[in-house]
């Protein structure tokens, strides 16, 4: 039998300019999936929309596209089997688009942390969402292979321009310290840089400073984001410890 509490995903729009939101569609669990988590929503520049969410238990990342403003769905193909389940809280899945009107402005892409944190995992569409290549693992695990990375970031340049950034612990041989690295792909996500370290001093979330959270948010916890402005400059947040209690740091990161 199965459990009671399931979790399904609702689509809403507003006609008016946000005043009120209408129920549009809504995403159900099959017999075999607990829960579905939605991760991203996308309108492509043929008004086609994409939802990517990902299945429980499976861990499977899927998405479904519509045609008609959300009134019917495609059946739900795979957008990565890479993504996995970790002891504790990896941070969500990542879903973003090319820009419409520049260069790869069709492709989606996707990121997620593979299983027990131990690598990120990037997916393309160049088709908007009809179908998506096979994923590739871009974070240059460290020479020892030990890799430890949570909380992937992604965003899309006025250029095209591919970035993700995530929390990595390859510096710290306990795994218990991270620092925020970031890589980009400038060929529609074909390629990507070696990646970089962007913070320029270690942080170890479990500190005295920040008391109870740490023990429910081992990795600082899930409050990062990236974004891009009007010159194509990468602008980062992150939550960072490097002074014995989490503060929000910046980072701006111009990809040439």
């Amino acid at each position: 039998m199965r459990d009671s509490t399931l979790y399904d995903i609702s689509l809403l729009a507003s006609k008016d300019n946000g005043q009120s939101f209408q129920l549009i569609n809504q995403f159900k669990p099959l017999d075999t999936v607990d829960a579905l988590n939605p991760t991203g929503i996308i309108e492509n520049s043929d008004a086609s929309l994409v939802v990517s969410f990902v299945e429980f238990p499976s861990f499977l990342t899927k998405s479904v596209r519509s045609t008609d403003l959300g009134k019917s769905f495609t059946d739900p193909i795979i957008v990565s089997d890479r993504c996995g389940e970790c002891p504790t809280f990896p941070g969500y899945p990542f879903l973003a688009s090319g820009q419409i009107n520049r260069p790869f402005s069709d492709n989606l892409y996707h990121v997620c942390i593979g299983k027990d944190f131990s690598g990120i995992w990037f997916s393309g569409s160049k088709n908007r969402g009809k179908s998506w290549e096979k994923a590739i693992r871009i974070d240059s695990p460290p020479n020892n292979g030990n890799a430890h990375v949570r909380t992937a970031m992604l965003a899309v340049n006025n250029q095209g321009v591919v970035g993700v950034a995530w929390y990595d612990r390859r510096n710290d041989p306990q795994k218990n310290c991270q620092d925020i690295y970031f890589t980009a792909s400038t060929d529609g996500g074909q390629s990507f840089v070696e990646p970089v370290r962007i913070s320029t001093e270690i942080s170890c979330p479990s500190t005295e400073g920040n008391g109870r959270t740490s023990n429910s948010w081992p990795g600082g916890g899930d409050y990062s984001s990236m974004t891009t402005d009007a010159d194509g400059v990468f602008h980062i947040v992150w939550s960072d410890s490097r002074s014995g209690t989490a503060q929000i740091r910046h980072a701006a990161i111009e990809v040439k």
